[in-house]
């Protein structure tokens, strides 16, 4: 008896395909939290662990006019999301000041009667202040970095004055001055001296 030939079989595919991953569709009511989030201070990263939220890089891929990939209706994101940066900047140097004033958990109540005070809390608050003192100098150096600024003056305060053909004429003439027939015999009567 012949056998029936094999065939492949074929996995059933659903009407309409389940969604993975996190939406990335682009919403004026999304890019509006997100937006008001930056410029709020909030890292990027802890705006993306918000349910609903996109992650980071199709934010980012927003930003880019250029991108086709996950365009942005809007051509303006990129601008908003940049004063957004430069919001949250203000925002996170009024929380450095913050924690630095604040100061209602630094002390704590002693077992026997009075207050001690809570060094792993100074501590964890310097950690942040630290933290966001390094991070805005280190981005945006113009305003929040430390200021170096080296001069050059030259005589009395003044500005600097290069002369450089009057070292080139003094140059020449020091080498004129050894070619001299005088100067090389005194030259080589020393070097026998030496010798």
């Amino acid at each position: 008896m012949p056998k029936a030939p094999l065939r492949r079989a074929t996995p059933a595919t659903p009407a309409t395909p389940a969604k993975r991953g996190r939406p990335q569709v682009y919403t004026p009511a999304l890019a509006e939290e997100i937006l008001r989030r930056v410029a709020a201070g909030e890292p990027l990263l802890q705006i993306c662990r918000t349910e609903g939220i996109p992650d980071r890089d199709t934010i980012l891929r927003w930003t880019d006019p250029e991108n086709t990939h996950t365009a942005c209706p809007d051509p303006e994101f990129g601008g908003k999301y940049a004063r957004a940066k430069l919001a949250g900047f203000e925002a996170m140097s009024e929380q450095m000041l913050e924690i630095a004033a604040d100061g209602r958990n630094d002390w704590m109540e002693r077992e026997g009667g009075g207050q001690q005070l809570d060094y792993e809390h100074v501590a964890r608050s310097k950690l942040r202040v630290e933290t966001l003192k390094w991070t805005l100098a280190k981005r945006m150096p113009h305003v929040f970095g430390d200021r170096i600024i080296q001069e050059h003056t030259g005589p009395g305060g003044g500005p600097l004055q290069i002369q450089v053909m009057e070292a080139i004429a003094e140059g020449r003439a020091r080498v004129a001055a050894l070619r001299q027939p005088a100067q090389i015999a005194a030259l080589e009567a020393d070097d026998e001296r030496i010798v």
